[in-house]
């Protein structure tokens, strides 16, 4: 990438495409049709790309776009054209995957992303220049001043966090949205438990994180977190929530839910700032 690449021309060449035009581009580049990514941001290398979910390439950006999808769709609902305007974090944005889809919605200058993990955010620095992409501590209180975002979103975060963490995450994410401002987070559920031990090549490993089968569905059905450590960040593993636990909770955290939509690989939950 030269040094002459800037990401407001990434979201000028972006405004010509459709959302589903935009989101096969993205594919068809990430399968090596350099042709097609002639104005795109490059992507790290496989290793990086698979530090988040282990996976890479077309799989991982046809996961990004189904996200990308709903996010535009979401944001057009609950501002219309305004939400372009909009100032964006993507939190726990791992090596941007989303973060370049998006560049279509949300200019760059209003467009911020941060994660825990300094090998995700030195690739998306390197790769997404001039965006702030920005280090943060696990739990820690973010770089940004109270209501400083009309709009937070969160892809495969709090699908992940312990119950502690959970609270503390979404609080903070909270404070930095303006009053009335928008949060999208994705959380798993009772029926990802199901499909996981469904699965010959998943059942051993959700057992080994979760625990028994009747334990966890136990624990669920009495409005119970459920939370199974695997190290490999602080306060880092697989969280499952009963169905109601963030209509229930996240009011304490300072959001109020509005709606859920299944229509993802994990439930996305949309909320405002109280």
């Amino acid at each position: 990438m030269s040094d002459a690449f800037h990401l407001q021309g990434v979201r000028e060449y972006a405004q010509q495409f459709t959302v589903d035009q935009w989101c096969d581009l993205w594919l068809r580049y990430a399968s090596g049709d350099t042709a097609a990514g002639v104005a795109l941001p490059l992507f790290p290398p496989d290793k990086v790309q698979k530090i988040t979910n282990n996976s890479s390439g077309v799989e991982t950006m046809r996961s990004a776009c189904r996200f990308y999808r709903i996010f535009d769709e979401e944001l057009t609902e609950y501002a219309g054209s305004a939400g372009r305007g909009f100032r964006v974090l993507d939190y726990g944005a791992g090596w941007g995957r989303i973060t370049r889809l998006v560049l279509r919605s949300i200019a760059p200058v209003n467009l911020y992303a941060v994660d825990v993990d300094q090998r995700l955010v030195d690739s998306g620095t390197s790769l997404l220049p001039g965006l702030e992409f920005l280090l943060i501590g696990t739990g820690e209180p973010l770089p940004f001043t109270d209501g400083y975002f009309d709009l937070v979103y969160a892809n495969s975060v709090f699908s992940h966090l312990s119950e502690d963490l959970h609270r503390r995450t979404l609080t903070e994410i909270a404070r930095t949205l303006r009053p009335g401002g928008l949060f999208i987070g994705t959380t798993l559920a009772e029926k990802h438990l199901t499909a996981w031990l469904n699965r010959d090549a998943t059942r051993a490993w959700a057992t080994r994180i979760l625990g028994e089968e009747q334990d966890v569905r136990s624990a669920l059905h009495a409005d119970r977190f459920v939370f199974g450590a695997t190290k490999r960040w602080e306060g880092y593993g697989l969280a499952l929530l009963p169905e109601d636990w963030p209509l229930q909770h996240w009011p304490s955290c300072g959001l109020r839910v509005f709606k859920t939509r299944d229509d993802y690989q994990q439930i996305v939950t949309l909320a405002t700032r109280l």
